[in-house]
């Protein structure tokens, strides 16, 4: 979250990269060094653009994140 406050007893959202998640993985620094880079591996998603395309899909089941690069590309994963 970016200089913004949540309503009370709310929590902010965080997704973790595969094996980057400090609670499953105790070499989650150096796996996310090694596929990241030295920064801190942040990515700021806009929310309203993430509503909107779940909202123009009826058939959203989860949403896909793929990282090239220089690149992010987010997908809508639909029921099949």
């Amino acid at each position: 979250m970016l200089e913004c406050k949540l309503p009370d007893g709310e929590k902010p959202f965080v997704a973790y990269a595969l094996e980057c998640d400090p609670r499953t993985n105790d070499d989650w620094f150096e796996v996310k060094r090694k596929t990241f880079g030295g920064d801190d591996g942040v990515e700021f998603i806009d929310a309203a653009q993430l509503e909107a395309m779940i909202a123009a899909n009826p058939n959203a089941r989860h949403l896909g994140i793929t990282f090239d690069a220089d690149s992010m590309e987010l997908f809508i994963i639909e029921w099949s």
